[in-house]
């Protein structure tokens, strides 16, 4: 297995890990529909969601808040 560095400052990459889960519902009042969760591992936050979009703004939190892996930085 890899090295496990101890530091973010060590890093050269910053990652998130997430788990997606996706249903069908049948529903009688308001039709079909999929819907899904979406969990932060590291956090354990977790969002549900009738939408992509719903999806895909819970995961670019996590991208906004995290800062840039150090050989980002140095490029910039």
């Amino acid at each position: 297995m890899g090295r496990v560095r101890g530091t973010l400052e060590n890093m050269d990459r910053v990652e998130h890990l997430f788990v997606v889960r996706i249903w069908f519902e049948a529903g009688a009042h308001e039709g079909d529909a999929w819907r899904g969760s979406v969990e932060h591992v590291a956090t354990g936050t977790r969002r549900y969601f009738a939408a992509l979009d719903e999806l895909d703004a819970f995961v670019a939190r996590f991208a906004v808040a995290s800062p840039l892996p150090r050989n980002a930085r140095e490029r910039s």
